[in-house]
Formats: structure tokens, sequence, C-alpha cells
């Protein structure tokens, strides 16, 4: 009995392997087994290099282009960049661009954007960037910019994390689990929503600069302003987080048992309080000249319009 148990789980997994078979493509072009060269075809200028025992594909000074519009399911075949059950690392060299009625689809696949290049997402109709059962998307040291999305349809944000529905169940039926990092990196959607979906986003390095005062809401799982309007235009920079040039300054911050007392401030102001991880706690638009902030004890950056200090909590 107990061999018989064996057979069927050496069977099963042998059977999650099959349906779980790795696929990337290109413009089109479907890249299979051990595949260490260019990637060439139409749609593709510049040099596109996919190295499958890294599972990095490189980007270099590339322009990938299909069709920006369609009156028929066409472009559901079109893919700029299609990644499905394969983690991979995007390598950004030099000024990259994506143009075509979609974008970058992830599919049971974490996926890394690194080096210090730019990729410019246009898609005027669809998604930025879509995820479908991911759980991590990264961006290290290079710079993204998506700009999707028909005016007002709110059905295709930059950044998009499809999810099951009553009325639109997903065949995997996956559980949400997707985090966001920006590490030192710049990531900047305009689109008519900027997000959807996402479970967390960690800022490490980076900061939002655009709206002023935005933060991530976990519980909206998107960027929202501070008057509680998810973004549209929103743009996440590098930054050390450190001191800035403070001359100017009028307003006060130290740290204190009760959490980080702020004087002087102008009612109006946007406050953010970041971790020095970069990670936003505290996001709000002032109603007052004085407030005290409650955190944990630590080492915080409190930033009030163009200027930011460091404050210890004891």
């Amino acid at each position: 009995m107990r061999s018989f148990f064996i057979i069927i789980q050496f069977f099963l997994l042998f059977m999650l392997g099959a349906n779980l078979q790795a696929k990337v493509i290109v413009a089109n072009q479907v890249i299979e087994g051990d595949f260490h060269d260019t990637i060439t075809g139409p749609g593709i200028l510049g040099l596109v290099f996919y190295d499958s025992d890294s599972k990095t594909l490189t980007l270099n000074n590339v322009s990938i282009s299909g069709p920006e519009q369609t009156d028929t399911s066409d472009y559901y075949y079109f893919r700029a960049i299609y990644v499905e059950n394969s983690d991979i690392t995007i390598r950004l060299i030099g000024e990259n661009t994506i143009s075509s009625f979609s974008g970058i689809y992830l599919r049971n696949s974490k996926c890394s954007f690194v080096g210090n290049g730019t990729l410019t997402i246009n898609v005027p109709h669809l998604y930025g960037i879509m995820l479908s059962h991911c759980d991590t998307l990264s961006f290290k040291g290079c710079s993204v910019v998506i700009n999707s999305g028909d005016e007002g349809n709110l059905q295709w944000p930059g950044l998009y994390v499809y999810v099951s529905t009553a009325t639109q169940p997903h065949p995997d039926d996956p559980d949400n689990n997707c985090q966001v990092f920006i590490d030192s990196a710049a990531l900047t959607i305009h689109s008519p929503v900027c997000m959807r979906n996402v479970v967390g986003m960690h800022l490490r390095g980076s900061r939002i600069v655009t709206p002023e005062g935005a933060y991530f809401d976990s519980d909206r799982m998107t960027v929202v302003d501070p008057d509680g309007n998810v973004c549209s235009d929103l743009t996440i920079l590098p930054s050390t987080l450190g001191v800035s040039d403070n001359s100017q300054k009028k307003w006060t911050a130290w740290g204190s048992p009760s959490g980080i007392q702020i004087e002087n401030v102008e009612v109006g102001d946007h406050i953010c309080i970041y971790t020095t991880a970069g990670q936003i706690i505290h996001a709000k638009r002032t109603d007052q000249s004085s407030l005290c902030l409650p955190v944990r004890c630590g080492v915080y950056i409190v930033n009030v319009g163009k200027h930011s200090v460091k404050v210890i909590v004891p």
C-alpha cells in the first residue's frame, strides 16, 4: 500500500511539472530549450539576448513594436514580452522601448528588472505590465516608464495584477500575494489608474515624488494621494533619503517617547515619514501647525515639501 502511494505521488509531481512548462516569448518569437543567443524577427530592432541558464533577457538599446490597435482578438496573440512558469531577470542597457497594443505579461513567474538602462512601455489601450499568479516584481537600479490605458478606462492600469472574480474566474484560481519592490530605481506610470491589486509596495532607496504626499494604501491595493484619490500619474525616483538643504526650512521635527513631534508646519503641507529603508509609514496633509505622529523607536526621515530631516525616536 505504501508503495502505491509513493507511485501516486511521483505521478502527480510528474504531471505538475508537465503542466508547468516554461515559456518565454519576445515579439511573438517563442524561445525554447537551451537558448544562448540573440533574438531576431519582425518588430525587433536592437540587441535582444536570452540566456536560458541564468534566465536573463537582456535588452540593449532595443525597440519592440507590434500592432498599436486592432478590431480583432489578434492582440491576444501578440506579446511584446510574455513569460510563463519561469522566473526571469530583464537586464536593461541603454534606452529601450516597447510600443504595441499590449505590453509585458508575466504568468506564474517572478521578474526582476535590473541594470542602469531605461525601458519605456507605450501601450495606448491595455496594461503596461500584467501579472497573473506572480508573487514578486522588482526594479533595481533601472528606470521604467509606463504609458498605458485609454483615457478613463479603469480596467487597464499601468501595473495590473489579475485575480479571480465571481464573474471571471482565473483558470488556476491563484491566491494573490504580489509584492512590488523598488530598490534605488525609478518607476513612472501615466495611466487612468497607476496600479491595481498589488498586495504590497516596498521602497528601498527610492521615494514617491509625484503626487506630493502620495502613499501606498494596502487596503485599496494601490497608490493614493493625500486626499485618498487613486493616482493616475505616479513618479518614484531613487533617493538616498538623506537630509536636504534646510537653510530655508521653517518647521522643526524631533523624536520623543510619544513619537515624532513636528512644529511650525503650514496648514495644507504634505508630511511623509519614511523608514531608512524607504518604506512610507505616515503620509498626510496636515490641518494644523503642530502634531505628533506615533512611531516605534528607531531612525526616520521626516519630509515636508522640499525639505527632509533625520529624526531619532528614543
